[in-house]
C-alpha cells in the first residue's frame, strides 16, 4: 500500500478491500483529516469513530473535520455519489466525534 499519500482538491480515491484492511483505512482517514476536511461513504458500516479518534489522540479540531455518510444499499451508494459536488465544498459538522449522514432506501 502507498505509504504516502496526497489528496488534492477536486479529486476523490476509492478505495475497496476485505475487512482485514479496515484499520489501516481508519488509519488513513486520521491522518488525512489532520491536514484537512475529510469526507468518508461508508457502504460497509464498518466505520469506527472511536478508533479514529484514539489514532488523533481525541482532538476535536481533527474530529470535526470528517463527515462520514453510511450507504445502506447500493442504490444508497449511488445517491450520495451523485449528490456529492465535483467542486471543493465547506464540510459544516457538528460537535461530538463526527457528524454522520445516515440514508435509508424503502
Amino acid at each position: 500500500m502507498e505509504k504516502n499519500l496526497e489528496l488534492t482538491k477536486g479529486h476523490w480515491l476509492l478505495v475497496v478491500g476485505s475487512e482485514r484492511i479496515v484499520p489501516t483505512l481508519l488509519t488513513m482517514t486520521a491522518r488525512l483529516a489532520e491536514k484537512g476536511p475529510f469526507r468518508v461513504v461508508d457502504g460497509w458500516q464498518q466505520y469506527d469513530a472511536f478508533l479514529v479518534g484514539y489514532f488523533v489522540n481525541e482532538r476535536a479540531e481533527v474530529l470535526e473535520r470528517i463527515k462520514v455518510s453510511q450507504a445502506n444499499s447500493c442504490h444508497d451508494m449511488l445517491g450520495i455519489i451523485e449528490s456529492m459536488s465535483a467542486e471543493p465544498q465547506r464540510i459544516e459538522t457538528g460537535r461530538g466525534l463526527h457528524q454522520t449522514d445516515s440514508t435509508r432506501s424503502g
